[in-house]
């Protein structure tokens, strides 16, 4: 029966109805066959229509109930919400029959349902063709959806719009972690708690689904007494300085939360055999982060940057040693200098463009001796050194007892958001009554928080807390102290630099020289024959105006030169030909240093340098 033969056969079944209707009660309740049989037809053919998903569309276009969600589009990419919660994207072009399967989904068999084929039902109507759909309309549909949603909120922004697993701050400054399966929301005063599936567009953010991270746990009476127990377990490793054990227990607190935070923890453990290094890194430290951490070997900055991808989850590097690839452990050491502070990442595109991704990410590194680090490094990196240990029992560092431990510590920093910025602060003005420098107190501070807010209720400043940020101001300031300035330490490992001598075959520094080429009646060399060594390496020490009267200073050639390139290859102040150098940067943070206006001749190379006074690379004239 075709849709005009319904339409005519319902008339009829109502005339003979309401015919019906009006018949007296005693005739209306002794109802004929026939009569019976107009009545069920009428209610059959009359009863609430139950349309089926393909023709209740949404106001993008889309069909009701389809298992994807379009997110929008930016420029040939379309971005969709697939149903495990994951984040697609195509370019128009590779749009296909098989893209649409996937889109559906577990209802990859049912697409006729909302994307049906018509074919002739062979009574002059239409009808839906069985185990097939209209792949061309449903294409279609897909990318209109896609350019009607970025038209109405924008072009949609992978970077900015998917967030990955770990912490994030909202809009609002509200806290929200993103556990993969679940989206945890807790207002900025830490009273209100919402929950989201994984997978949801909440507030014009997707958080895409993805394998289910360690949870907090339900809070028990005992838990502080129980973190308490941990904490005094932490003591009991022989820690070269005090503070170490509340640093490491701040860094175990606040590392998950990395992505939510101004300044992250970063820490470095070191330690020899017998130490137990092992067992706090690989057995504590990863057994209270769970699955809360990514953990990789001295790998390649790319290969780490990948694998954080746009995740806020901290970062464990093990076994950084010193003879590994210096330059590989230089480069994940600025990684992690950089998300300390919060930085922007960047990975290849597919279609070769660049993808951003912010740097939030908390890093701990392990190893037996410590690289040489920069002041910066210094003041981003807590060095957690180990000695060997004194005590022959272990405490109890069972896999249950630091999972617990992990739940009762993500549970109370999540219970104790409000209180976190008001801690912080607390800290950072001890530190502040110490030193002008606020990012010591940016990233000691907020370690100092997090261990404040794992094992005590009261977070008033104590005698204790006064007690570590003096331990720990007088630490740095000690490295401060033997590291040096930037300039200070590039002058000296310049002239500590060793060089064959003319004579004899043996060999001198460059200092040697040039105390040699200003001082000629000290030595029995003379400034020619020390100049014209120095000369070769892109050094020359010349009388220049310095202050209104002539002095004896030392001309550093700048990136053309073959020898200072070579010497300054595999340091911070390395150069590059047609670039200035590293090396003449630093150097011209010194006062009266001058850049030469005109080329100095050293032997057969002439170029442009820097003129430095000799005190400042330590020779006294």
């Amino acid at each position: 029966m075709n849709s005009s033969e319904n339409l005519k056969k319902i008339r009829e079944c109502r005339e003979q109805a309401e015919e019906w209707s009006d018949l007296p009660e005693p005739e209306k309740s002794k109802p004929t066959s026939e009569q019976r049989k107009v009545m069920d037809t009428y209610n059959e053919l009359t009863k609430p229509y139950d349309a089926p998903p393909y023709a209740i569309k949404d106001k993008w276009g889309m069909p009701k109930g389809f298992p994807s969600k379009p997110l929008g589009a930016n420029g040939n990419y379309l971005y969709f919400l697939n149903p495990l919660g994951q984040v697609l994207s195509y370019r128009a072009g590779e749009l296909s029959a098989a893209v649409c399967r996937a889109l559906a989904g577990d209802e990859a068999e049912n697409l006729e349902i909302y994307f049906p084929k018509w074919v002739a039902d062979g009574d002059g109507g239409v009808k839906v063709k069985k185990n097939d759909f209209n792949a061309a309309g449903m294409l279609s549909t897909l990318t209109a959806a896609c350019f009607k949603k970025s038209q109405a909120f924008g072009i949609f922004d992978p970077n900015g719009s998917v967030r990955s697993v770990g912490a994030w701050r909202g809009d609002d400054d509200e806290l929200i972690y993103h556990f993969g399966d679940e989206v945890w929301f807790v207002s900025r005063d830490g009273k209100t708690k919402t929950k989201e599936k994984g997978g949801s567009e909440v507030n014009g953010y997707v958080y895409a689904s993805a394998p289910a991270l360690s949870k907090p746990g339900k809070p028990q009476a005992d838990d502080l007494d129980f973190m308490r127990a941990f904490y005094g377990d932490l003591k009991t490793w022989n820690w070269r300085n005090g503070y170490a054990p509340a640093l490491m227990m701040g860094y175990l607190a606040g590392s998950p939360f990395g992505g939510a935070l101004k300044w992250r923890p970063a820490v470095w453990i070191t330690g020899t055999q017998q130490t137990g290094k092992s067992t706090l890194i690989e057995r504590v430290m990863k057994g209270v982060l769970g699955k809360n951490v990514i953990t990789c070997g001295i790998y390649t900055e790319a290969f780490v940057r990948q694998s954080i991808g746009g995740s806020h989850l901290p970062v464990a590097l093990d076994e950084c040693e010193t003879d590994q690839d210096p330059e590989k452990l230089k480069q994940l050491i600025i990684l992690a200098r950089s998300s300390v502070s919060g930085s922007t990442a960047g990975r290849g595109g597919q279609d070769h463009s660049a993808v951003n991704f912010e740097l939030k990410s908390s890093f701990s590194f392990s190893s037996i001796i410590v690289p040489p680090l920069s002041v910066a490094d210094v003041e981003r990196i807590a060095i957690l050194s180990l000695d060997p240990l004194h005590n022959e029992v272990e405490p109890d560092f069972s896999s249950a007892r630091l999972k617990r431990v992990g739940e009762i510590i993500m549970r109370r920093v999540i219970d104790h958001w409000a209180d976190y910025e008001t801690v912080l602060k607390n800290f950072m003005a001890l530190f502040a009554e110490k030193s002008s420098k606020s990012r010591i107190g940016d990233v000691y501070g907020t370690m100092l928080a997090f261990y404040k807010i794992a094992t005590t209720d009261d977070f008033s400043i104590t005698d204790e807390d006064e007690r570590l940020v003096s331990e720990i101001y007088n630490k740095i300031q000690s490295d401060f102290d033997e590291s040096g300035t930037v300039p200070e330490n590039c002058a000296k490992f310049l002239m500590g630099q060793e060089v064959r001598k003319w004579q004899g075959g043996s060999t001198t520094t460059i200092g040697d020289l040039v105390m040699a080429a200003a001082n000629p009646k000290e030595t029995s060399v003379t400034r020619e024959d020390a100049n014209k060594e120095l000369m070769k390496i892109g050094l020359k020490v010349v009388s220049k105006d310095i202050g209104g009267h002539s002095a004896s200073v030392l001309f550093v050639a700048g990136s053309g030169h073959p020898q200072l390139l070579k010497i300054f290859e595999d340091t911070d102040w390395r150069g590059a030909p047609g670039k200035t150098a590293g090396w003449t940067q630093a150097l011209r943070y010194f006062p009266s240093a001058q850049p030469s206006n005109k080329n100095e001749r050293l032997g057969g190379w002439q170029g442009k340098g820097t003129y430095v006074d000799l005190k400042y690379m330590g020779v006294e004239i």
